[in-house]
C-alpha cells in the first residue's frame, strides 16, 4: 500500500487538489490547507492510518 491511489480517478483528483493548493499558496491565501487535506485524504496509506486511529479509540 503506497501513498498514491491505484485508480485513475483518485490520482487525477489528488493532482487537481495539489495544483489548487499551489495556486492558493501563490496567491497568499490560507485556503491551501483545505486543498492539501483533501489531497491527503485520497491517499490509501494515510486513510488507513486515520481509520486505524479511530478504531483504537472505540
Amino acid at each position: 500500500m503506497g501513498y498514491f491511489p491505484s485508480d485513475t480517478l483518485r490520482r487525477v483528483m489528488m493532482a487537481i487538489f495539489v495544483i489548487l493548493a499551489i495556486i492558493e499558496l501563490s496567491r497568499g491565501s490560507w485556503f491551501f490547507i483545505v486543498d492539501v487535506l483533501f489531497a491527503l485524504s485520497l491517499s490509501p496509506k494515510i486513510l488507513a492510518t486515520v481509520i486505524g486511529i479511530f478504531k483504537r479509540k472505540e
